[in-house]
């Protein structure tokens, strides 16, 4: 009796063609999408001037949890 193989995936004209349609049709909504949302690319123009961003307190707060998840710098 020949072993039984898990995991292994049946290939041949029928899947083959079922996953290129499947890829096919994902590229087709993925195309219908936009690339970029232009509210986030505007904000981000905005805060690209200001020199302060992000707020020193947030920075400090961010290196705070870094270093207590890490020991604190032990």
């Amino acid at each position: 009796m020949a072993p039984m193989l898990s995991g292994v995936r049946k290939t041949g004209p029928a899947t083959d063609t079922a996953t290129l349609e499947r890829a096919r049709a994902l590229e087709q909504e993925f195309s219908k999408e936009a690339d970029v949302r232009a509210e986030y690319v505007e904000r981000a123009m905005n805060l690209i001037p200001q020199v302060q961003w992000p707020p020193t307190e947030v920075i400090r707060r961010i290196a705070n949890l870094i270093a207590a998840r890490n020991g604190g710098g032990q």
